[in-house]
């Protein structure tokens, strides 16, 4: 199982224009394959996620809004980021428990993921601190 230490802030390239931002990802800036691509949208103290992965990779962009992201390895040792800019992403390897508190009134999260959805590859049961 992944250790808190393994999750990766990154920092995106983004062009900005007086035409607006553009922003590309690819590899090997995403340390995974790209199998599938979600959005979640959310109001101001909504909790999504409340899971973790034991094989899919997932890396988390927040494109309007203010998320706090929460992450617990199976030690019990926990991380917490603000998502604050599309400029930033945070890449959650298997293992990690995570949820995300909406911030903002109006959130909107970006979400690559490494493999295809599988009811089978998530648990849900949050590690002990």
């Amino acid at each position: 199982m992944a250790k808190i230490g393994s999750i990766k802030t990154i920092d995106l390239p983004i062009s900005e224009s007086k035409e607006g931002l553009l922003g590309v990802l690819e590899s090997p800036l995403v340390p995974h394959a790209i199998s599938r691509v979600f959005f979640v949208s959310s109001s101001k103290h909504n909790i999504r996620g409340r899971h973790g992965h034991k094989a899919c990779w997932q890396t988390l962009i927040c494109l309007k809004g203010v998320i706090k992201l929460e992450m617990i390895d199976s030690n019990g040792d926990s991380l917490t980021v603000l998502l604050e800019s599309s400029r930033q992403a945070v890449v959650i390897p298997p293992g990690i428990w995570a949820q995300q508190k909406s911030v903002d009134e109006e959130n909107l999260l970006l979400v690559l993921a490494s493999d295809l959805y599988d009811p089978e590859d998530y648990f849900y049961d949050k590690p002990t601190q």
